[in-house]
């Protein structure tokens, strides 16, 4: 009994002299706790790396010359940060000419719209090649929330497109949303009927746009496109016939010695070793009349046949 009574004593004593600063602890230790694991229940932190090659292509095996790493890293950089800080117009005198004809209708106003759903200045740019083709240097862009000014509530979100970068005179330029550039081409065949000419193909990442000159030598109507017969104007890459993409809303009809210029795409990627040879007309109708609502072209023609044009050089 003694012995249990001088604990008691002891423990007594012992609070009494040191209670208040074990409380403290205590209350430091559940602090700490309580924050601890509330930091816990956060959305980690998003850092973005910095540890790639931005000037090793991705998809090939090639380089960009280091001569030109600089102009072309900051010719992007200053694409980027203009749009970011809303300058549109420094943006958009960036792009080829060819960009701002293919893609905007040589309109500022169409380049804005579509680019301030995607810059603002709470964005930033990063750059990694991606691939080359004939000297145009083509780099991956991903666009992300800046976290040092937004931070993040766990709805990260970034968008990619590819610009390429080529040299214009003393200068580099850009082409954005995918495309490429425009290349000359001399393609030409006729027969009696008609009389085609290729100038020009619009090149973009995924597809190939050709601008097609069509001459009708007769006095009928010629149907080259109306979507009422199947495979009406394919291109032959490789074996594979691939269907034109845009004639089925647009259709190719000729009046009476008309002469007219229209834009037939395919889907073709740009970095694929084959090259197109040859395109096919290959539901070509004659009719003596044509009011726009036939769905049944071919029985009514007085001749029906297949037109090729060679696309080997």
């Amino acid at each position: 009994m003694k012995l249990n009574y001088k604990i008691q004593l002891w423990i007594t004593s012992f609070f009494r002299k040191y209670g208040k600063y074990i409380g403290i602890a205590l209350t430091i230790w559940l602090i700490g706790f309580l924050i601890n694991g509330y930091l816990k229940k956060l959305p980690k932190k998003l850092t973005l790396s910095s540890s790639y090659t931005p000037n090793v292509a991705i998809m090939t095996d090639n380089t960009v010359p280091k001569s030109q790493e600089k102009s072309i890293n900051e010719t992007l950089r200053a694409y980027t940060d203009s749009l970011i800080s809303g300058d549109y117009a420094k943006a958009y005198n960036l792009l080829t000419e060819e960009c701002k004809s293919f893609n905007y209708d040589n309109n500022i106003e169409n380049f804005k719209q579509r680019t301030a759903t995607i810059y603002n200045k709470d964005k930033v740019a990063t750059f990694q090649a991606y691939s080359n083709y004939r000297k145009r240097y083509i780099y991956k862009v991903t666009v992300s929330d800046n976290i040092e000014k937004t931070g993040t509530s766990g709805n990260y979100k970034t968008y990619n497109e590819l610009l390429t970068v080529s040299k214009v005179g003393k200068d580099y330029r850009i082409a954005d949303y995918g495309y490429i550039d425009k290349e000359k081409v001399d393609f030409k065949n006729q027969d009696e009927n008609i009389a085609v000419e290729i100038a020009s193909k619009e090149v973009s990442y995924k597809t190939e746009q050709y601008n097609i000159k069509i001459t009708n030598k007769t006095d009928k109507y010629i149907i080259i496109a109306d979507s009422t017969a199947g495979a009406e104007i394919t291109l032959n890459v490789g074996g594979e016939e691939r269907h034109s993409i845009n004639t089925d809303s647009q259709g190719i009809v000729l009046y009476p010695g008309e002469t007219t210029t229209r834009a037939v795409v395919f889907y073709k990627y740009f970095d694929k070793p084959i090259n197109a040879s040859k395109m096919s007309f290959n539901v070509v109708r004659i009719v003596n009349n044509y009011n726009g609502s036939e769905r049944n072209s071919s029985q009514k023609a007085s001749k029906v046949y297949s037109f090729n044009i060679n696309l080997k050089k």
